[in-house]
């Protein structure tokens, strides 16, 4: 979902310093507040209004996923703009360049500029063509894969059944 193309040096300043700030606030309130309050004075303390410890803590979840949020939108990447594959004008000149790719063995490319010319059947056809030996090539390895597994499993099984 969030592919980094390259060093983002800002997005740790971005996430961590409104923390920061937070807590520096946090801890000035709190020291601004000791300081007003006398030792043994009950009640100047229940005079004031405080807030619950509930209401403390929703507060500071709600401001945390605010940042939460603010970071991970900092955090992401842009999305690009997708770079066209047929790089055409019209209609024709999209068709006669698929054909040109497609008897040049250019499937892919020749399947999106069927696309791009609107023409879907022969599109499918070669990207069915440019498929076929990316599936064939995976069908070769599997197989290969295949059969060293199958040889060490034998190799396994003859060293359990060796005497020792």
């Amino acid at each position: 979902m969030f592919m980094h193309t390259g060093f983002r040096p800002l997005w740790p300043v971005v996430a961590f310093v409104p923390w920061l700030l937070f807590g520096v606030a946090c801890l000035v309130y709190a020291a601004a507040q000791r300081g007003r309050e006398s030792p043994g004075a009950p009640a100047a303390r229940a005079r004031a209004p405080l807030l619950s410890r509930a209401r403390q803590l929703r507060i500071a979840s709600v401001v945390g996923l605010a940042f939460l949020a603010a970071a991970r939108a900092v955090v992401a990447d842009p999305a690009g703009e997708k770079p066209r594959a047929c790089e055409v004008t019209t209609v024709q000149e999209a068709r006669s360049l698929a054909d040109r790719l497609y008897e040049k063995g250019e499937y892919q490319r020749a399947g999106e500029c069927y696309q791009a010319a609107g023409d879907l059947t022969h599109a499918n056809l070669a990207f069915l063509q440019a498929a076929g030996p990316t599936g064939k090539d995976a069908a070769r390895g599997l197989r290969t894969q295949g059969d060293a597994a199958r040889a060490l499993f034998a190799g396994v099984g003859r060293a359990f059944k060796g005497n020792h």
